[in-house]
């Protein structure tokens, strides 16, 4: 897995009801394209970074005013198969557990520091940080933060844009996102868009005419594996984990 932080080009009203700016972080699954976990702060920070960590291992809960059709239950991924590996997975949003086994990351602060590191030793998750100046050694996660740009902030209200000749005028007297709105639009966006949209970078070798979805490449890479005594029910299990150990 890898991850990797960016500022977020829009204007949100922050936790003192004045406007600013976020960084958002997040995490990708390399051999299913899914993003387990994405975080909105004003600084990223190592707690930050931890907390990231716990939600990708930890199922994503339907929230209050999710559609049923965002449920696990109803979607591609083999709800039943998983849900008798772990019994968290009863009342979860279409959007899969994955433990890492090993996350590549940049040296910023948040992912080089003492606590993040200790989240993944408690876990038994290899880190590998890039060599200075190589953000091709992470391109996946780079790739996937420019496409929540596209995708999805571009269609905020208080979308900044990158350039200032691209930016409205007076935009933080416009009505805003409260941190805690945006982070919650987030979750459900990418629950119900990116979890379900074919990405370019996963295909069938045998019909590369047809591509997959994130949701889709984990449920056909759950099929490909077989409890080998390395699945457990326990929390931090590589059970969540089949389809990453599966394809490496």
């Amino acid at each position: 897995m890898q991850i990797d932080s960016t500022p977020l080009d829009v204007l949100v009203r922050l936790d003192d009801s004045t406007p600013g700016k976020v960084e958002l972080t997040a995490m990708i699954d390399v051999a299913t394209r899914m993003v387990p976990a994405a975080m909105l702060r004003p600084t990223t920070k190592s707690v930050d970074a931890s907390v990231l960590l716990a939600r990708t291992v930890t199922p994503e809960v339907m929230r209050p005013g999710w559609i049923d059709a965002l449920r696990m239950s109803r979607s591609v991924l083999p709800h039943r198969r998983l849900l008798n590996i772990d019994e968290r997975l009863e009342h979860a949003a279409a959007r899969p557990v994955i433990v890492p086994e090993m996350i590549v990351c940049d040296h910023g602060k948040a992912f080089i520091s003492r606590n993040f590191l200790a989240s993944c030793r408690f876990l038994q998750i290899d880190v590998q940080p890039a060599h200075k100046g190589s953000p091709f050694e992470k391109e996946h996660i780079e790739k996937t933060l420019n496409s929540v740009g596209t995708l999805f902030t571009q269609f905020l209200s208080g979308f900044t844009g990158r350039h200032t000749d691209r930016r409205g005028r007076h935009l933080d007297k416009q009505p805003l996102w409260s941190l805690l709105e945006l982070q919650e639009l987030l979750d459900e966006w990418i629950v119900a868009h990116w979890q379900n949209r074919q990405h370019d970078g996963l295909r069938d070798p045998s019909h590369p005419g047809r591509s997959f979805t994130p949701n889709e490449k984990y449920a056909a890479l759950v099929e490909a594996c077989r409890p080998s005594g390395g699945w457990s029910t326990t929390t931090g299990s590589r059970s969540s984990a089949a389809p990453t150990t599966a394809l490496s």
